[in-house]
C-alpha cells in the first residue's frame, strides 16, 4: 500500500514537472523574448521573497529588453505580455482600447472581495455598459469642473509648501501630494471636503496607503490568489482583507442616504443612486455590492497613481532645471500675471504636454498643480533621495515608493 501511495505521488510530481516544462517553452515556441523563468514560481521568485519590488522587477526588464517591442514573462506558471514600445502601449490603451475589454481576476465571490467589483474587475459586456455610463463622469464640461475644484484648493496647497519650505530644508513631495490629491479626488468624486473632517480624511488615506502597499503577507496572498483563483473561491478566502469592505461599505452608503435627501450634485455618487433608481436594463443597474466597488476603486485608482505620478514629475524636473526654466517660460507666457490656471490655460501648455502627455482626467489635475507649482516656486534637487531611487519592496501595482520619499528644496521665484 506504501509503495503504491509512494508511486502516486512520484506520478504526480512527474506530471507537474513535465506540465510546468512545456508551460514555461510557451514564449520560446512563439519567439518572443524574455526572462528564463524558474520551475514553480516562474519569473516571482523576488516578489515572492520581497527582494524586489514589481517596479524594480519591470525596470530591471525594461533595461534589458529597452529594443524589443515586448517580451513575454511567467506570473507563477501564466505566460504574461510586458508590453516596452510607447506606439504599441499607445495603440492598446487609447487607439484601439476598447478591444481589450477583460482584466484579470482579482476578487473572489466573499462580500469583502465585492470591494473591487468595479469596472477595475469587469469582463466583456458588462464592462462596456459601466464604462459608458461612467464616461460621463470624464466629460469635458466635467474636466471644466474639476479644474474649478483644483482652483478651489491650490491655496491650501501652496500654504502647506510654504510652511514647509520655511520650515524644513527639504520638503518631501509625496506626502504634500497625497494629502492634496485626496481632498480634490473626494470633492470631485463624493463633493465633500474630507478636510473638514480630520477623522475621515485620516481614514481614507490610511485605507489608500494600506492598498497602495499592503503588507508582506497580503503580497504573498494575492500572488497566490492570482495563480490559484478557482481554489480560493472553492474555500470561500478572500483575496482582500475585511478592513476595505467594512469602511466602504458605511461610507457608500452614507453617501447614498445623503444624496437621496439632497439630489441636486452631479457626481459619481449621482449617478450611482440614479441608475440604481433608474437603470432600465439589467446591464445598467447598480446593485448595493457594486456601489461599494465603485466608490472604493474610483478613489483607490485615482488617489495613489495621480499623487505618485505627479510627485515623480516634480521631482524630476528638479533634477533638469533647463526643463524646468523652459516649462515656467511657458507658464508665464499663458498665465500672463494671472494667478488662475483654468482648463483652457492648461490646453495651451503644448511644452507641459511634452513633459506628461494627456489630456484625460488625472493628467487634467496633474498639470494644474505643476504649472501652479512652477509659476510660483524653483524646484532644486534635495540630498535625502538617493539617486538612483531605491524603490519600497512592498510597491505592488499601481504605486512607485521610493524608500527615502522624493525630498526637493524649493525656492520662492522673484517676479
Amino acid at each position: 500500500m506504501l509503495g503504491l501511495i509512494t508511486s502516486l505521488i512520484c506520478l504526480v510530481f512527474v506530471a507537474a514537472y513535465i506540465f510546468l516544462k512545456r508551460r514555461y517553452t510557451y514564449w520560446k515556441m512563439l519567439g518572443v523574448a524574455g526572462p528564463e523563468p524558474t520551475m514553480v514560481v516562474g519569473n516571482m521568485k523576488h516578489i515572492i521573497s520581497l527582494k524586489f519590488s514589481e517596479p524594480d522587477m519591470m525596470n530591471g526588464w525594461y533595461k534589458e529588453y529597452k529594443n524589443e517591442p515586448y517580451i513575454g514573462y511567467y506570473n507563477f506558471w501564466k505566460p504574461t505580455l510586458f508590453v516596452i514600445d510607447p506606439e504599441l502601449i499607445k495603440a492598446i490603451t487609447e487607439t484601439d482600447f476598447n478591444h481589450f475589454t477583460d482584466h484579470p481576476n482579482f476578487t473572489t465571490e466573499t462580500e469583502t472581495d465585492a470591494i473591487l467589483d468595479s469596472l477595475f474587475d469587469m469582463k466583456g459586456a458588462r464592462w462596456k455598459a459601466k464604462r459608458q455610463i461612467f464616461s460621463k463622469l470624464f466629460s469635458p464640461k466635467k474636466q471644466r469642473e474639476l479644474s474649478n475644484i483644483l482652483e478651489e484648493h491650490h491655496d491650501s496647497l501652496l500654504v502647506e509648501v510654504e510652511e514647509q519650505r520655511k520650515s524644513k530644508d527639504e520638503v518631501e513631495l509625496m506626502g504634500i501630494m497625497e494629502r492634496h490629491i485626496l481632498k480634490i479626488l473626494t470633492s470631485f468624486m463624493y463633493s465633500i471636503d474630507s478636510s473638514q473632517n480630520r477623522e475621515r480624511h485620516s481614514k481614507l488615506s490610511e485605507l489608500s496607503e494600506i492598498f497602495a502597499r499592503p503588507p508582506g503577507s497580503s503580497v504573498r496572498r494575492f500572488l497566490f490568489f492570482i495563480v490559484f483563483p478557482s481554489l480560493y473561491q472553492k474555500l470561500r478566502i478572500s483575496a482582500f482583507p475585511s478592513i476595505f469592505w467594512n469602511y466602504f461599505s458605511n461610507f457608500t452608503n452614507e453617501l447614498l442616504h445623503s444624496r437621496n435627501d439632497k439630489g441636486d450634485r452631479d457626481d459619481l455618487v449621482a449617478l450611482i443612486a440614479k441608475m440604481q433608481k433608474e437603470g432600465l436594463l439589467e446591464s445598467e443597474r447598480i446593485e448595493y455590492n457594486e456601489a461599494v466597488g465603485h466608490v472604493f476603486s474610483f478613489l483607490i485608482a485615482g488617489h495613489h497613481t495621480t499623487m505618485t505620478t505627479l510627485s515623480h514629475v516634480i521631482y524630476q524636473l528638479s533634477l533638469h532645471p533647463q526643463i524646468q526654466e523652459k516649462l515656467r517660460t511657458e507658464v508665464d507666457s499663458v498665465l500672463k500675471g494671472k494667478d488662475t490656471v483654468t482648463y483652457d490655460s492648461i490646453r495651451q501648455m503644448n511644452y507641459l504636454d511634452g513633459v506628461i502627455n494627456g489630456k484625460r482626467f488625472a493628467y487634467i489635475s496633474m498639470k494644474t498643480v505643476i504649472a501652479k507649482i512652477i509659476s510660483e516656486y524653483i524646484i532644486l534637487p534635495g540630498t535625502k533621495t538617493r539617486n538612483p531611487l531605491v524603490f519600497d519592496t512592498r510597491t505592488f501595482f499601481i504605486t512607485v515608493h521610493p524608500i527615502d520619499g522624493l525630498h526637493v528644496r524649493i525656492q520662492k521665484r522673484m517676479k
